[in-house]
């Protein structure tokens, strides 16, 4: 006599896809705020990676949100501290007072981020260059 039963049917972790962390907006923003607070550029700089990775193989649109919205920041505030590092030089370092600003606007980026990410809501300012 042959047996019927039929094999037992594996899922997956809840928290992944293939393999995958599904989590992966969570981790570019402690990334990036470990960026803010210990390693300046090399943690924001592997959230940033991680980010292009995982934007990629993003199955909702909340996560592609975030993910574009992480991606941003990190040019952007690339951007503008290169701007503002040229303005300190060219005015022997008053620009200097211009990373004041550019703190702010990083901070509040980094809690929409977090928000977008826990609350797993879009972003609907991705595209903005402002907040």
């Amino acid at each position: 006599m042959t047996d019927q039963t039929p094999p037992p049917v594996r899922t997956k972790p809840s928290g992944t896809r293939g393999g995958r962390d599904a989590n992966a907006p969570i981790i570019v923003a402690a990334l990036y705020t470990a960026g803010l607070l210990i390693l300046p550029f090399l943690a924001t700089l592997a959230g940033a990676i991680w980010a292009y990775v995982a934007r990629g193989s993003a199955d909702e649109d909340w996560e592609r949100s975030v993910l574009t919205y992480q991606i941003r920041t990190f040019w952007m505030s690339m951007l503008y501290a290169a701007l503002f590092y040229f303005l300190a030089f060219a005015t022997m370092g008053i620009g200097l007072i211009l990373y004041i600003p550019l703190l702010i606007w990083y901070i509040v980026r980094l809690v929409k981020m977090w928000i977008g990410a826990t609350r797993r809501e879009t972003i609907a300012t991705e595209q903005s260059w402002l907040w």
